[in-house]
């Protein structure tokens, strides 16, 4: 069959959807009056977003994993009348939570570092 086409209401953008700069004028004017050093700035935000890209952001999503594995397991293995017993090792789950909290720590020292250059 045919396909009808949407009404011109749903098709329309919004201004913000159409220019999705434009909103980042004023902020971006604001940012360069108070920041002088590029560079500082950039060290900052390297230092959080390079600690969470390595170290929190895979603990995270290996936990995510794991817990939602876990419940996979229990309900299969639940219909079978057999005890749940999760296949993630409990050292392996601690060691993630260590790693994840590593990366929080070194985002902290790595901002406050890099915050002194400013």
């Amino acid at each position: 069959g045919t396909q009808t086409p949407l009404p011109p209401s749903t098709c329309a953008l919004r201004e913000s959807e159409r220019h999705p700069t434009r909103p980042l004028a004023p902020e971006s004017i604001g940012l360069a009056l108070v920041v002088k050093d590029l560079g500082a700035l950039a060290a900052f935000s390297g230092a959080i977003v390079g600690s969470a890209l390595i170290y929190v952001f895979p603990a995270a999503m290996f936990l995510q994993s794991a817990r939602r594995r876990r419940a996979r397991e229990f309900v299969v293995e639940a219909g079978t009348g057999a005890g749940a017993l999760p296949r993630i090792k409990r050292r392996e789950v601690a060691a993630n939570w260590m790693l994840g909290g590593l990366g929080v720590v070194l985002a902290v020292v790595g901002g406050a570092v890099a915050a002194k250059g400013w």
